[in-house]
């Protein structure tokens, strides 16, 4: 059986997959792992926090309002692909999002 903090994670990251497919992108693999991580510390955080429907759909919100930066800076940079969210796009973003409860 599933965790609650592990289906918590696992929603978190399959929204931010999924957002990024909606876009057009797939994640390179150091945003991938790192989001991975992050949704799997949101979902043990949350589930610590007995956190309510309304805080777990919070921090979707902010999940993809991270994913909606991090697109709208590959769309500045030179030479980067139309298709990817990744290093040079996704790490600077992050450091725009961070920190923000309950992912870093």
């Amino acid at each position: 059986m599933a965790s609650a903090a592990g289906s918590i994670g696992d929603y978190l990251f399959g929204a931010a997959f999924d957002h990024a497919a909606a876009m057009g992108r797939h994640f390179g693999d150091g945003a991938d792992a790192r989001l991975r991580e992050m949704a799997a510390q949101a979902g043990r955080i949350l589930t610590e926090e007995k956190a309510s429907e309304a805080e777990i759909e919070a921090a979707r919100t902010a999940l993809l309002a991270l994913l909606d930066h991090a697109a709208e800076l590959a769309r500045d940079l030179p030479d980067y692909p139309d298709d990817l969210l990744g290093e040079r796009s996704f790490y600077p973003a992050l450091a725009w999002f961070c920190p923000r409860h309950p992912f870093c």
